[in-house]
């Protein structure tokens, strides 16, 4: 009997906090929205803790400009990245916070960057004419690559990342 009673609880309270809205909604337009805000180029590596396990470290690099031009027409974003310095400094337990050594930031190159981007809301974006996959290691010795964005409404722009220079 008592496995009724809460049965039948969870059967009303199921019934009374379902949503009944299936019409009346308004039918909203899709955004237009399809730019990149910034760009982030990051190295990534992994290294032990202090309780000896594996743990994923990352640097970012730092960039001479990480924003396209501010003219509408503009979609290109031209920079430098620089490697910051290493952290050699002592430290009691090896962290992520403290394992961007020496041996690490020689071991970076434009052949294993990771590449990020901000971008609008509901925008989608994908490399174009061979130019690495954002968020995964990629190869960025060539110098420019293109990505197209674009937005919900399906309206599209390509944007240019070039890469003028690397300095370590």
């Amino acid at each position: 009997m008592k496995i009724f009673k809460t049965f039948g609880t969870l059967l009303s309270l199921l019934l009374l906090l379902s949503s009944c809205l299936k019409s009346g909604l308004d039918e909203l337009p899709n955004s237009d929205l399809n730019s990149i805000s910034t760009i982030t180029f990051e190295h990534r590596w992994i290294a032990n803790n202090a309780n000896g396990y594996e743990t994923l470290c990352r640097q970012a690099m730092t960039l001479s400009n990480n924003k396209p031009g501010v003219a509408p027409l503009d979609k290109e974003i031209k920079t430098t990245i620089t490697v910051p310095a290493a952290n050699d400094g002592t430290a009691s337990a090896p962290s992520a916070y403290n394992a961007f050594k020496t041996p690490v930031r020689n071991s970076v190159s434009r052949s294993q960057l990771y590449l990020f981007a901000v971008i609008s809301p509901a925008a989608k974006i994908e490399p174009v004419d061979g130019a690495p996959v954002m968020g995964l290691p990629g190869d960025f010795s060539a110098g420019s690559y293109k990505y197209k964005v674009t937005s919900a409404s399906g309206k599209s722009v390509i944007y240019t990342v070039t890469i003028d220079g690397f300095i370590k």
